[in-house]
């Protein structure tokens, strides 16, 4: 449900967001229809799965639960086992921190797109008396990393992007280094980070190399783990991917690598360039401090 967010905040505004949420029953839908919220629950009882939410009769109630046939008197919060289970904040001050979040935004950003009437006095419409502070919006978004990360690592064990007909840019990344030359080298911890994405689904993967090692028994490890054998692997000429047609992926020095001395795509074959992960590197980077790239 959080990726499906975060993919949405790369394609709308906050204004278009919003109108998908204009009454409370709309908030519930949105939850529902993002997975944020199960769309259904286990009985505790009967282990029966649960559907039918209560209140039916007052659409507009703040707290919605699932009911089951066999206890109508027990009822299960909708939010269970889930971030928003026991949250106090409103849906949309939440979408402003999934978006603040997604776009980097200031604290004071998110604060300020968070009044969300913009009622300044308590005698007006719509005037919120919480205030949303430095400290929620850091609690929010440590859960949203934890989030990140754990999904990142449940993708790690054993799952594989590219396949036959399915096209992956690979490429490595020193992290940790000097720029323009200048300054101790050794004064961070450096290490080379292997990425891949594919071009028809956009998945990615970005995995540290063990030991600081970038050569190519490091490299083809990686590669066989996190990508599946007869896609097609655009790569640059460094010679730790020599070999890789051998382990049963499409790739060929002379047909799917560039030279990056010379070009940063093929001028007689446009599809052979690894702009894409290279992408995918200046957006990793943005979000480490300056002084530990």
């Amino acid at each position: 449900g959080l990726v499906c967010i975060m993919a949405a905040a790369g394609k709308v505004n906050l204004y278009r967001l919003f109108r998908q949420v204009e009454s409370p029953e709309d908030e519930f839908a949105f939850l529902r229809e993002k997975n944020l919220i199960p769309k259904s629950l286990p009985c505790n009882k009967c282990n029966t799965e649960m559907t039918k939410i209560y209140p039916l009769s007052r659409p507009s109630a703040k707290f919605k639960y699932y009911v089951c046939p066999c206890s109508p008197r027990e009822k299960t919060p909708l939010t269970r086992d889930t971030l928003l289970y026991g949250a106090s904040i409103p849906m949309k001050v939440y979408i402003v921190l999934l978006y603040g979040f997604a776009f980097r935004y200031k604290y004071d950003d998110v604060r300020r797109e968070a009044d969300i009437e913009g009622a300044d006095t308590s005698e007006e419409a719509g005037y919120i008396d919480k205030i949303l502070t430095n400290k929620t919006i850091s609690h929010w978004w440590e859960m949203l990393r934890i989030c990140i990360g754990q999904d990142m690592s449940d993708r790690e064990s054993g799952h594989k992007i590219g396949g036959v007909d399915f096209e992956v840019e690979i490429d490595e990344s020193l992290f940790g280094g000097v720029k323009y030359g200048r300054g101790n080298p050794f004064r961070h911890r450096q290490c080379w980070v292997l990425g891949g994405k594919c071009r028809q689904t956009g998945e990615c993967f970005l995995e540290i190399c063990p030991d600081g090692l970038r050569n190519g028994e490091t490299l083809k490890e990686i590669i066989l783990r996190r990508v599946k054998k007869g896609t097609t692997i655009y790569t640059d000429q460094w010679k730790g991917y020599y070999g890789l047609q051998s382990l049963g992926f499409d790739w060929d020095k002379e047909e799917t690598t560039i030279n990056h001395s010379k070009n940063f795509v093929k001028p007689d074959n446009k599809r052979v360039h690894t702009q894409g992960i290279e992408s995918k590197w200046r957006q990793v980077k943005r979000q480490l401090p300056s002084s530990g790239r």
